[in-house]
């Protein structure tokens, strides 16, 4: 099984028996309690590639913004959010999809790819532009500024989501 699916799939059981107990944390209506609940239900496993010469490489700590400077250049290019682990645990993180569905990181270009695990959503280039004109931020999963609605389920799959074509 995949490391990072585990790892959200454990976060996920953990903060609903903390909900439980404090019966606290998840009074909301929310479709979805959590990202990593959403991740889960939306995403999907992402293979690695080595990155290509063309690609603008980015900043550290800067993953969201690197993909979308990337996707604004590269218009081919997927957008996609999840979690992604490098080295000891996944992080909520951005990464971009080309032509054969394979992970392109501008932001750890850096690392051995083989030893990357990426899971995640891929979502439409004209939402992603949205999210980043209305919100002021790059990522849209933790859309705070909006209210989380990928979260409420305010916005809906046919609005962000992507469907992957198998190759």
């Amino acid at each position: 099984m995949n490391k990072v699916k585990s790892y959200l799939e454990s976060i996920l059981i953990a903060r609903k028996m903390l909900a439980e107990r404090n019966k606290v944390y998840y009074k909301n209506s929310n479709k979805y309690s959590c990202v990593e609940e959403f991740v889960l239900a939306k995403g999907s496993l992402h293979q690695h590639k080595e990155i290509p010469d063309w690609i603008i490489k980015g900043e550290t700590k800067e993953c969201f913004q690197n993909c979308f400077n990337n996707l604004l250049k590269f218009p081919d290019l997927v957008y996609c959010e999840g979690f992604a682990l490098c080295q000891t645990l996944p992080v909520h993180h951005a990464w971009l999809l080309d032509d054969d569905n394979k992970v392109i990181d501008p932001t750890w270009w850096s690392l051995p790819q083989q030893s990357v695990e990426y899971f995640g959503v891929s979502f439409r280039k004209q939402y992603v532009l949205q999210i980043a004109a209305s919100s002021g931020y790059y990522g849209v999963i933790d859309n705070f500024v909006e209210g989380y609605p990928l979260l409420t389920g305010d916005h809906t799959p046919d609005q962000y989501l992507i469907e992957l074509a198998a190759h």
